[in-house]
């Protein structure tokens, strides 16, 4: 398992309740970034990728600019700057990105088909960027995976399986030589700590995974806010936090009641959040504060309007003020 290299401002640690965790090593005023992190790897959905810079996740019909395409793979940037910082791991990688996978079947039959094709060739194309990346594969392999996971947890079977499907393709198009089993072990890390994208309409336009990232836990009263800015995964302080604090940000939506909340954090990660929230604590004066309309957390919330307030062109703002 490969290292991580953790900023001097934070350590990591391992404690009971939590397992891994990052804390911080000096004060954080609140509005301070923590931590920054460029993301091991990504993946556009293929719907949003002549919408969105492959490179700084820029999304054009927001920011006005056409994208420029990347040869045939079917990937855009927003910029030619952007392009030429991408293309020593893209040229490793392209014309694979945009390959059909599987097909056959009639009806509903191939209707079917062509979901669970999609489905495998987003899992291929995040296969493709994290292969691109000068870092070791195992890097990823510091993160929690399926293994770890109880096997009641839901759909942990078929996301094994689809992993392996995946290795299978991915050798199939091109030259792969690590051990049998490296390339699967590496996306069964995927579904406990993907990152998702989002336009400004709020679609997930696709997601990344950051193994740094991966180390901070989650809480539905968090001291931190999580914001995806010019391909930066970026944690950004809600309060003044003290030296020795542990880091967190929440993994899910506040909208919806504290049941839903609860049963979408036991099925998709396999624990039970504790936090004050979850311990049926009033939060009005946090969620007055930092709680969107859309449900996300963030830095400060615009009352004067009922606008999401989540995307990033609309939070830089807030945060140039508070430093």
């Amino acid at each position: 398992m490969t290292t991580l290299v953790i900023p001097g401002n934070l350590e990591l640690l391992s404690t009971e309740h939590a397992g891994r965790t990052l804390r911080l090593t000096t004060d954080a005023r609140k509005g301070t970034v923590v931590l920054t992190d460029t993301p091991f790897c990504h993946v556009i959905h293929q719907k949003f990728r002549s919408t969105t810079c492959d490179l700084c996740y820029t999304f054009s019909e927001t920011d006005g600019e056409p994208l420029l395409q990347a040869c045939e793979c079917g990937i855009h940037y927003c910029s030619e700057a952007c392009q030429l910082k991408a293309l020593p791991r893209h040229q490793g990688v392209c014309g694979f990105t945009n390959r059909e996978i599987g097909g056959g079947g009639v009806g509903r039959k191939k209707k079917s088909a062509n979901r669970n094709n999609k489905k495998l060739m987003t899992s291929v194309n995040l296969l493709l960027s994290a292969v691109s990346n000068p870092l070791p594969l195992a890097t990823l392999y510091n993160q929690i995976d399926e293994s770890s996971i109880s096997v009641s947890t839901p759909g942990k079977k078929r996301r094994l399986e689809d992993s392996d499907k995946c290795e299978v393709a991915l050798k199939q198009m091109m030259p792969c030589p690590l051990p049998a089993g490296s390339y699967a072990h590496a996306l069964n890390t995927v579904h406990f700590n993907a990152i998702g994208l989002y336009d400004a309409h709020g679609d997930e336009s696709g997601f990344l995974v950051s193994p740094l990232m991966a180390m901070v836990n989650h809480s539905c009263v968090p001291n931190c806010c999580q914001l995806v800015v010019d391909g930066t995964v970026t944690l950004t302080a809600l309060r003044h936090i003290e030296a020795g604090e542990e880091l967190s940000y929440s993994y899910v939506s506040m909208e919806g009641g504290d049941r839903a909340r609860m049963e979408s954090i036991l099925d998709t990660w396999g624990f039970e959040c504790n936090c004050r929230r979850c311990r049926g604590e009033p939060q009005a004066g946090f969620d007055k504060e930092h709680v969107c309309v859309c449900g996300s957390i963030c830095l400060q919330v615009d009352r004067t309007t009922s606008e999401c307030v989540c995307h990033p062109a609309k939070v830089l703002p807030l945060l140039s003020k508070s430093r």
